[in-house]
This record gives structure tokens, C-alpha cells and sequence, in this order.
């Protein structure tokens, strides 16, 4: 492998740097600038990028990058791996998903160096980290209020990102190229096959988030020749090509019935909506069957509020619900089927001590 270049920095084959990247300036004009961590592997291969906290308030990705960083060992690396833990880091100084111009960075990619100031941060980080990478994933989690399934998304009209999902393994995976201006789609536009991980809820560390996420992008980095770990698969693959979000009409509170990966068919009651008084106001329902991609976790609800996030499943619900009934976990670390076990001669039991007797509280 050879030395590169990065920010002006020469990092040598075998080392680990980290970077300060200059994206902006605070209100004291003093530099506001993102940690980039450079790991330069002592073999040949390609260079992928791990983005977190694009928004703010979206912390799993921070803890993710960070168990990836610990994981890798330069010299057994062929290649390069930039990890940006923290990318929105006003948005993370104040634990909120916006830059302080309210707009959302997620919508500004690739960015322009003379525009507003998220797309001065888009440009930055495009420059100096997007376009000298030959591949890349993006962490992000639920907004506020809501939680999300474990699952990938990316433009599947790409081979090379469809590859890329595949290879990240999550039992679930949604066709989706990205909304204009998010960095997925900006950086397959531009050459760089990119996809994105949804997980979780905002503001805080969630283990079976970052415990499958990892795995995931080991799993990528050996698709791509960068590492010889095989980390476990999930028993199954589902590819999710329609989804719909599901909406109050009413306001009230809001009890959910169903929780992300949950298998639900259609017009079955997914969640109700009640009046402070306790009288009932509203019952909501799946409209097809399909996977629970993401639901509302804050109980008082508005109209129009999104209440859940449906992934259509048609040919595939089948394998689905036989998955999920062998043991099979669709959202949580529990991806391998569980398998009967072997009949064995019963043992003698132990007498049974009460719990006052153990000092237990129940």
C-alpha cells in the first residue's frame, strides 16, 4: 500500500491519523472543525468512508464508527477507511438534528462552497472525504419520536450499491435512492456507491444497533477486499421495494401495538388513539401486509402525524413469517433461525430455594 495524502496530510502505510477537517466557524470566529480518523491499511484496495451524526441528534452512529475504528488493525487492512464520527458537529454540540441556520444538512449534498452555510459544510465534507472514496455508509436513526427498524437503504438501479446492501446483511432492505440532496444520493450520483443504515432512536446508544451495524460493515469491508473477518449472517434477505407511512387523523393519545420488524397484515389494528378522558377515539390500521419499518414512540399524537412506516411484502411475506416463527429475528442481533434441540434423558432437579431466601427481590 501505498503512503496517501489526506487534507494535506501524509498518512504512511500501517498508521492511523487523525485529521481535523475545517468545515465552518462558530459565532466566535474560532474554527469549528470534524475529527476524521485515517486508517491506512499495508495493502492495495479501496478507500470507504463511514459518516455519523449527519444529524445531530443521531448518536448510534457515533458509537458505531467508533467500535469499527477499535476493530480494525492497519496492518492486516488492504486499503483505506475514513471514519467521521460526528459529521453535523453543531447540530451534536447541542444535541439537536439541524445546523444552526434550522436547515437540515441531509438535504444539501454535494454541497457549494459560496452557498448557504449547510452547503458550505456539504462542500467540505464532499471535497475532502465523498470523492476520494470508492465506496461508502452512512449511519443515521429515526427522527425524534420515532423508532426504526434495523435495515439498509440505496439505489438498487446500481449494481454496485445493490451489492453493497446485500453484503451489509440486515434481514430487511429497502429500495430507496434517497431524497435530492442527501449524501447517499449525491455520492452514487457522483460515482461513489453509497448506502445508507437506519436504526434505532435518536439521542442515545442502543447495543443491537451498533452490535449489528458493525457486523454489517465488516461484512461490506470483506465484500470489497479490505478485510479476511466473516462475521455471521442473517438466515434471510428481503428486499423491500414500496413503503408508505401511516398517519393520524386524529388527535389524542397514541398506543402502538406493533413495534419495528413486526410482520403485520392487511387491515389488521396496528395502534388507537384516545382522548385524554379515556374514551376511544381511533383505530388505526395497516392498510397491507408487510414488515414494521419504523413507529411512533411519543404517545401524544397530532393529525397527520406519522404513526408507522409499512415495507409492502407480497412474494416474500411467506418466507417471512416462516422465518420469524423458526426463531428468526427480522430487527435485533437473534438472526439466525433457532433450530430444534436434540431430545436428552431428563436430569434431577434441584430443590428450590424461595427468594426470601436468596436475599432476591421480585
Amino acid at each position: 500500500m501505498k503512503r496517501t495524502k489526506f487534507c494535506g496530510r501524509t498518512v504512511e502505510p500501517g498508521t492511523v491519523a487523525q485529521i481535523y477537517l475545517k468545515v465552518s466557524e462558530t459565532v466566535t470566529h474560532r474554527p469549528a472543525s470534524i475529527p476524521i480518523t485515517v486508517v491506512n491499511g499495508t495493502g492495495e484496495g479501496p478507500v470507504l468512508f463511514l459518516t455519523g451524526a449527519v444529524h445531530g441528534d443521531e448518536i448510534n452512529g457515533v458509537a458505531i464508527v467508533r467500535r469499527i475504528l477499535d476493530q480494525i488493525d492497519p496492518h492486516g487492512l488492504h486499503g483505506t477507511l475514513l471514519g467521521v464520527p460526528v459529521v453535523n458537529r453543531f447540530g451534536f454540540d447541542s444535541a439537536q438534528r439541524y445546523l444552526p441556520d434550522r436547515r437540515d444538512l441531509n438535504r444539501h449534498f454535494p454541497g457549494d462552497a459560496t452557498g448557504s452555510m449547510a452547503s458550505r459544510i456539504a462542500n467540505r465534507l464532499f471535497e475532502h472525504v465523498i470523492q476520494p472514496s470508492d465506496a461508502g455508509i452512512d449511519l443515521h436513526t429515526a427522527a425524534a419520536g420515532q423508532a426504526n427498524l434495523c435495515h439498509v437503504r440505496g439505489d438498487t438501479a446500481v449494481p454496485a450499491v445493490r451489492g453493497l446492501m446485500r453484503a451489509f446483511g440486515t434481514p430487511i432492505m429497502l429500495e430507496e435512492p434517497g431524497p435530492k440532496g442527501s449524501l447517499r444520493r449525491a455520492a452514487t450520483e457522483a460515482g461513489i456507491p453509497t448506502i445508507l443504515f437506519e436504526a434505532g432512536e435518536p439521542g442515545r446508544f442502543q447495543h443491537h444497533v451498533v452490535e449489528i451495524a458493525s457486523a454489517g460493515i465488516l461484512r461490506v469491508m470483506r465484500h470489497l477486499g479490505m478485510v479476511d473477518k466473516r462475521p455471521r449472517r442473517p438466515g434471510i434477505n428481503i428486499m423491500v421495494r414500496k413503503s408508505e407511512w401511516i398517519r393520524a387523523d386524529h388527535g389524542g393519545l397514541l398506543d402502538m401495538e406493533v413495534a419495528p420488524g413486526d410482520l403485520v397484515r392487511a387491515r389488521q389494528r396496528i395502534a388507537t388513539i384516545h382522548d385524554p378522558f379515556g374514551r376511544h377515539v381511533d383505530a388505526i390500521q395497516s392498510p397491507h401486509s408487510g414488515v414494521v419499518l419504523a413507529v411512533a414512540t411519543d404517545p401524544l399524537t397530532n393529525p397527520g402525524n406519522a404513526i408507522a412506516h409499512i415495507g409492502h411484502l407480497h412474494k416474500t411475506l411467506a418466507s417471512a413469517r416462516a422465518y420469524v416463527k423458526a426463531g428468526g429475528d427480522l430487527g435485533h442481533v437473534n438472526w439466525v433461525p433457532a433450530t430444534r434441540p436434540k431430545k436428552r434423558k431428563p436430569k434431577p432437579r434441584a430443590a428450590v430455594v424461595p427468594n426470601e431466601m436468596l436475599g432476591v427481590d421480585d
